[in-house]
């Protein structure tokens, strides 16, 4: 059983359906649509979230170095492709996720902090600043039955991933949100009568560390990979 000590939005893996849903940042368009009508595969496989991986990779380009470019957490999926360029990961997440769902295969947004962050805050009371977006898809594996399955969308060389559903650690992360939107993310701060969104650099910072200090930080794994590219956010 997932233990849910600082985890904000628990998976409803058994309800895939509900990752249909489109978003507020997630809604695909004509645009979209044109878009992912070049890929070949059309078996809602693992092969076609590889292939959708790489087709946004090819038509939107990745920029380097953009920890702090202010559009981080704030654009749709149409306005990340009319513009070519992503910013991090959650735009990839973004992205790839109105794609995915535009051919019918279940997405949710798995929103995760960075143990080594999380666990420095606890110890000195820094900011947690770094995370990452991955994405849980449901599709056909190997023997043509549906099954969950987890991807790095902010990935040059996308694949398959290890993945135990029950498990919050992703790599050298640590998932607190499994969501249809990451704007749909909300955190109430009772001691400052406020809500927290995603929608911003520094909301989302804070919701990391609020987090860090609720999750049951004995359960965090060590895991010297690393996200991936490496992976601001």
């Amino acid at each position: 059983m997932m233990n849910e000590e600082g985890l904000l939005v628990r998976p409803k893996f058994d309800t895939p359906s509900e990752y249909l849903r489109q978003g507020k940042m997630t809604e695909f368009d004509m645009e979209i649509l044109e878009l992912v009508s070049k890929i070949k595969s059309k078996e809602n496989d693992e092969n076609t979230i590889i292939e959708l991986i790489n087709l946004m990779n090819k038509e939107t380009k990745r920029i380097d170095g953009a920890l702090r470019d202010p559009r981080k957490f704030k654009r749709t999926a149409s306005e990340i492709l009319a513009s070519r360029q992503r910013t991090g990961c959650c735009d990839s997440a973004t992205l790839f996720t109105a794609m995915a769902r535009s051919q019918g295969i279940p997405t949710m947004q798995i929103i995760t902090l960075r143990k080594e962050d999380a666990l420095r805050s606890l110890k000195d009371g820094s900011a947690v600043c770094s995370g990452h977006f991955w994405v849980g898809c449901y599709a056909k594996n190997k023997a043509g039955e549906n099954e969950w399955m987890l991807f790095n969308s902010d990935s040059n060389h996308p694949y398959k991933m290890e993945w135990n559903l029950e498990d919050r650690n992703i790599r050298d992360c640590y998932a607190f949100a499994y969501v249809n939107d990451y704007r749909d993310v909300e955190l109430v701060r009772d001691d400052k009568l406020d809500i927290l969104k995603i929608d911003s650099i520094d909301s989302m910072n804070q919701i990391q560390t609020e987090l860090a200090k609720k999750c049951d930080t004995s359960l965090f794994k060590e895991d010297i990979r690393k996200s991936s590219a490496d992976i601001e956010r």
